[in-house]
């Protein structure tokens, strides 16, 4: 028999001098070597005796009640022979005593062949019965040596039964290997030898995964297969690959007659995992007098491939590890368990990348570990410990053990320190709470040693970003010279080891707590000035590209680096003096409007222009003082607040023309031509426009173009020169088309579609409006698309078709409801689009509800022109009514004239004058309700 690993040698009041045991020369050996095997004896054993399979069977579920002793009372013939010797019936208390008796004699056996202290150790576990879980506690905290020496002592348990059972003693191992070994024949390789199980004990507190564990055990399950196949898991550290591949081990054990081989080779030489093979093989002394590292491995893999077993290669770290342990031929299967995807052995492998822990599952390992009334009691904390360790199995498993063995701490208390532990708190203040804050530098650091420095570095650097990694802008943050492709490939190599998380696109993300483990490493507050100069010049660059037609990239990239920028913003604003701090609130704040305006995030558009403006007029540059004044009076002009964008466009326009920036002067203008003709002053807004459109023409600028002749349409509406405006309009449609910006398209078809309802050509309009519809919902703007649905419903209200109508004013509320605390226009304008239609279709109450509702919010958000439409509107509802209320319809018709003859807006103070005629009954009673 072999020596069990971790034992001392045998004691010599149980061993000869002439049979001295030899010491394994392999330190996690414990399987049975052919020589050191019991006798076979001469005669054939019974056909009633336990096999050592039989006998492992029943040792291991030993601790289940009464189960493992009654399979082993029915395995052991010797238990029948002792109840017939002493005249017991077969019950369970006399067969618990034959039991007691056959081990003793067992213990007795394994004494005399010098395995004194395992014969003590197991003793203690299965005859005196006082240290059941004794085993299980050692496992959990780490001490694997004493567990891997309870295993091999079973082992040679199960061995020695099943000798005894064939009327066998066993002997000490000797050192003179047999003639059978010398000659290396297979009989001394695999005929008499004993199957090997060296899997770690299976998880204790095992949760979720059922996917994971149901496709590792389909890949590995029987029938045997006809060549070697080769599985992988792949995982950052702290997944519990390892303890996934050990589950499997242990359900699948009885379909590897051969055994399961495990390996771990995170820290062992090549040399070392050979024999370790070979001794799992039983041909230890046969390739240990091999040499050659190559005849040894051919030797080995000669070995795997006449044999049907599982060989676990845990924490593969290349492929020079594997490759020579890999069987060519025969039904072997093997398990790789590795932190890499990029290994050569995986290529053809069936591999599996795990996952952390979903919420549900960290929760149901603490309750497995602490009890479903600790965790009741306290549910807020548990879920803080599970964000705590981000849900990654290694770091859940340690917090458990440490809080069952802590059972007056409380959770949340607990899920507080173990924070303070992460952000590099003092280890007196956390306590016991820095082992487990610090559980995943190790293996963190173990990864990252496989790396390039360079490499090293620029994952270290990445720790600074809050959310998703951008590789140009990860690039920026190394002193390598490196453009996006290549830190794109870095960070696929992260990737491939594990570290490095893939979000979608060109884009990645580290785990959480290797970001924690990055910035205990690299100051995140020394590395923002550099990335702040890189999204400064990131900024200019989208905004300008944002006039082609890539401009729904360049948005993608706005809405994935939004969480960065604000987080370079929040260090910019306490660190002023800073240059890269300066640039960076000035590029956003004058040079992001074009990315604002499609998102229509009006509260991030004024904190970025105004702090860009003060951050401009600090750092005295001119010009950027003007691009920010231009970004935030387009704000103003876009919120209808004219006499707050009136001075800031008069800024932009004299600091444009100060820095000689004509294209900046003529949108300044062109922002000016739109407050001359919000205020009614119709001939300044022409005379701009005019100028605008010859500046475009001057300096080639389509956008600019775009933008003008679509102000100079509405102009041209507002006068009455409908022929004009229609052409103003089509102009402006080509040019936006030619310059790729599909949102000022959409404007001018919207434009279009109301001059074709004012027409009457509604088919035209109709069109119009689907293809401004068709921009709105491309560019993902609910402010833009509730307003394309409101002209759409106008249209559809002038057909008539009321029931699209209905439909349309419905999905206008639905998208305008989510908004509406901050910008109330739109459902105020869908509310008296959706009280229109329900009064077309008869339903007063609800249009009096919806109508009504559209006043409250105005007047409540002090927005005069939607009050003026929501009294006209209400006002038509009145005298709609089946008995007619002309007396409030009136009120209501002269306070919406009032408003919009104050507003400037002729046509519809006309369309009022109109309602308030029919409420009175006469023009001269419609004057006296106006106060006229």
């Amino acid at each position: 028999m072999p020596a069990v690993p971790g034992t001392a040698s045998p004691s010599t009041r149980h061993a000869t001098p002439s049979a001295t045991p030899t010491e394994s020369p392999h330190p996690t050996r414990y399987i049975m070597h052919p020589s050191t095997m019991p006798p076979t004896p001469a005669s054939p054993a019974p056909p009633d005796a336990a096999s050592p399979a039989s006998v492992r069977r029943a040792l291991r579920r030993w601790h289940e009640p009464d189960l493992g002793r009654t399979e082993l009372a029915a395995a052991l013939t010797q238990v029948g022979a002792w109840l017939a010797e002493h005249g017991h019936a077969d019950s369970p208390i006399h067969r618990a005593q034959a039991l007691r008796a056959v081990l003793g004699r067992a213990l007795d056996a394994m004494r005399r062949a010098g395995y004194g202290e395992a014969a003590d150790l197991l003793h203690r576990q299965y005859v005196r019965q006082d240290a059941v879980m004794l085993i299980a506690d050692d496992l959990a905290l780490g001490e694997r040596g004493y567990f891997k020496r309870q295993r091999a002592a079973v082992e040679t348990l199960a061995a020695t039964l099943a000798a005894l059972e064939a009327d066998a003693a066993p002997r000490p191992p000797s050192s003179t290997p047999s003639a059978a070994s010398v000659a290396g024949s297979p009989a001394a390789d695999a005929s008499d030898h004993l199957a090997p199980f060296q899997a770690p004990a299976a998880p204790a507190w095992w949760v979720g995964r059922a996917d994971d564990v149901a496709w590792l055990e389909a890949m590995l399950a029987p029938p045997a297969p006809p060549h070697p196949v080769v599985v992988g898991l792949v995982g950052m550290g702290g997944l519990g690959k390892t303890a996934l591949a050990a589950l499997a081990a242990h359900r699948l054990r009885d379909a590897f007659p051969d055994g399961v081989l495990w390996l771990n080779l995170a820290h062992a030489d090549l040399d070392t995992l050979l024999l370790h093979l070979a001794g799992a093989c039983g041909a230890l002394d046969r390739v240990t007098r091999l040499g050659d590292p190559a005849a040894r491995a051919a030797t080995v893999r000669e070995l795997l491939n006449r044999r049907h077993a599982l060989v676990v290669l845990d924490d593969a770290r290349d492929d020079g590890q594997c490759e020579p342990l890999l069987p060519s031929a025969g039904p072997t299967c093997v398990l790789v368990t590795t932190r890499r995807g990029d290994l050569r052995v995986l290529q053809a492998a069936t591999t599996r990348r795990l996952e952390g822990f979903t919420e549900a599952e960290s929760l149901a390992l603490l309750r497995r570990a602490l009890g479903d009334r600790r965790v009741d009691a306290d549910p807020a904390g548990a879920a803080a410990v599970a964000a705590r360790c981000a849900h990654l199995p290694l770091a859940l498993d340690v917090s458990a053990r440490l809080l069952a063995r802590r059972p007056g701490w409380r959770l949340a208390d607990y899920a507080a320190r173990l924070g303070a532990a992460q952000a590099g708190g003092s280890p007196q203040r956390a306590g016991d709470v820095v082992d487990a804050a610090r559980i995943v530098d190790a293996s963190v650091d173990a990864s990252m040693a496989q790396l390039a420095p360079a490499q090293r570095d620029l994952l270290l650097a990445a720790g600074v970003f809050v959310d998703e990694i951008d590789p140009a802008a990860a690039a920026a943050l190394v002193d390598a010279p490196l453009d996006a492709w290549e830190a794109g490939e870095w960070l696929e190599q992260g990737v491939d080891r594990s570290l490095v998380l893939r979000a979608g696109g060109d884009r990645y993300r580290l785990h959480p707590l290797i970001r924690d483990h990055a910035r205990a490493r690299r100051d995140p507050d020394a590395l923002r000035p550099r990335l702040a100069a890189h999204v400064a010049a990131r900024v200019r660059a989208a905004d300008r590209d944002l006039r082609g037609a890539a401009w729904q990239r360049e948005v993608a990239w706005f809405d994935a680096m939004l969480p960065e920028i604000e987080a370079s913003r929040a260090w910019a604003l306490a660190h002023r003096d800073e240059p890269a701090a300066g640039r960076l609130l000035q590029a956003c704040g004058g040079w992001a409007h074009r990315y604002l305006e499609r998102r229509t995030n009006y509260d991030l558009w004024r904190h970025w222009s105004e702090d860009g403006l003060a951050a401009a007029e600090r750092g005295g540059d001119a010009h950027a003082v003007a691009a920010c004044s231009a970004q935030l009076g387009l704000l103003h002009y876009r919120l209808g607040d004219r006499d707050r964008a009136e001075p800031l466009y008069r800024a932009a326009r004299d600091g444009f023309e100060a820095a000689g920036d004509g294209a900046g002067a003529a949108s300044a203008r062109l922002g000016l031509a739109g407050i001359h003709l919000m205020r009614g002053q119709v001939a300044d807004a022409a005379a701009a426009c005019a100028a605008c459109l010859a500046a475009a023409e001057a300096l080639g600028d389509r956008e600019l173009a775009a933008r003008a002749h679509n102000l100079y349409g509405l102009v041209h509406s507002r006068q009455g020169h409908t022929a004009d405006a229609v052409a103003h309009f089509e102009r402006s449609i080509a040019a936006a088309d030619a310059a790729g910006n599909a949102v000022l398209a959409g404007f001018a078809h919207s434009n279009l579609a109301e001059m074709c309802r004012r027409d009457g050509r509604l088919e035209a309009g109709i069109a119009h409006a689907r293809q401004a519809l068709e921009v709105a919902v491309r560019i993902d703007d609910p402010r833009r698309l509730t307003r394309c649905l409101d002209a759409l419903g106008e249209l559809y209200l002038a057909a008539p078709d009321v029931a699209a109508a209905e439909r349309v004013y419905a999905r206008m509320v639905a998208v305008a409801e989510p908004y509406a605390g901050a910008d109330p226009a739109d459902l105020i304008a869908a509310e008296i689009g959706r009280g229109r239609v329900r009064t077309a279709l008869g339903d007063w109450d609800a249009a009096a509800a919806s109508l009504e509702r559209a006043l409250g919010l105005s007047v409540s958000s002090s927005l005069p022109y939607l009050e003026a439409e929501s009294r006209r509107y209400l006002a038509a509802h009145c005298l709609a009514l089946p008995e007619p209320d002309r007396v409030r319809a009136a009120d209501l018709a002269a306070g919406a004239w009032r408003l919009h003859m104050g507003l400037g807006r002729t046509y519809t103070a006309g369309l009022a004058w109109q309602t308030l005629v029919a409420a009175a009954g006469s023009e001269e009673a419609a004057r006296a309700a106006a106060g006229e």
